[in-house]
């Protein structure tokens, strides 16, 4: 457990870095009064090592704006203990389904929401439900020689910058494109992405405070335009999304890095 001024900087709402670094993407260009800084490779290098190194925190996650997004889940991580949580919001514009999930080493359990909106309730049941598959991140035995974390949480280590946003804390890089995609869920499990399938890279702006990287951002039609690069082939709503260019954001933030979590197997199961 670290202690100090950097996990008071890593406590800021997740939501406020999340809205920063994508106004900043935006914007694509720096102030004019600009801070110090050295490389913007190497201060992304350090804070995505002190990331690493932390190993645990708090994430949330939104594909989509912040009015009505697609996707929305939050959760804990553990990666020396292999261990995850997700409280997920589905939404089709029609209706939203939430969920919440549980994995520990390999084993996982879920639970649904009984109105659809509100907290999850009731049992555990063992498994993943298709729509969570690969959110919680691999256990163990699945992870190989990857990161056993979420998705959002496995983009940061695969981070690399490239130049300054804003000089000190905003870097336009890249990420690996399959650990990027994995965040999307079942918004592309119809591709049925592997990892030696699905090589490359896609452009992810991250946003670090002080020592720490504390959220990133891309968009979804640049993903979807990197699979494609990558060889994969785009399902017709994919492809009108591309044609379209619109801007809907990926997006992911953290705090609480370096604290404690505990995370235990739930106790009431079906």
């Amino acid at each position: 457990m670290r202690i100090g001024s950097r996990n008071a900087r890593a406590g800021n709402a997740t939501m406020a870095a999340l809205a920063l670094v994508t106004g900043l993407a935006l914007a694509g260009c720096s102030g004019d009064d600009e801070p110090e800084a050295g490389p913007a490779d190497e201060t992304l290098a350090a804070a995505v090592a002190a990331f690493t190194d932390a190993g645990t925190g708090d994430y949330t996650f939104q594909l989509g704006d912040d009015d009505e997004p697609m996707i929305r889940s939050e959760g804990k991580f553990g990666v020396a203990d292999s261990v995850a949580t997700l409280d997920l919001t589905l939404t089709n514009g029609e209706r939203s389904l939430r969920s919440e999930h549980v994995r520990v080493g390999d084993d996982v359990w879920f639970r649904t929401s009984q109105d659809s909106t509100g907290p999850a309730s009731g049992c555990w049941r063992a498994g993943r439900p298709d729509r969570a598959s690969g959110l919680l991140g691999p256990g163990p035995a699945e992870s190989g020689e990857g990161t056993p974390a979420p998705p959002a949480v496995a983009v940061v280590a695969t981070a690399e910058g490239e130049e300054w946003v804003a000089k000190g804390d905003t870097v336009r890089g890249t990420a690996d494109l399959f650990t990027v995609a994995s965040t999307l869920g079942e918004v592309v499990s119809s591709l049925e992405l592997a990892p030696e399938q699905t090589q490359g890279r896609v452009e992810v702006t991250f946003l670090v405070d002080g020592e720490d990287v504390v959220a990133w951002r891309t968009d979804l039609v640049t993903v979807l335009r990197a699979l494609a690069d990558s060889g994969a082939e785009l399902d017709p709503e994919m492809v009108r999304l591309l044609d379209g260019d619109i801007d809907i954001p990926v997006m992911a933030g953290f705090s609480q890095l370096g604290e404690d979590v505990s995370v235990e197997p739930p106790s009431d199961l079906c």
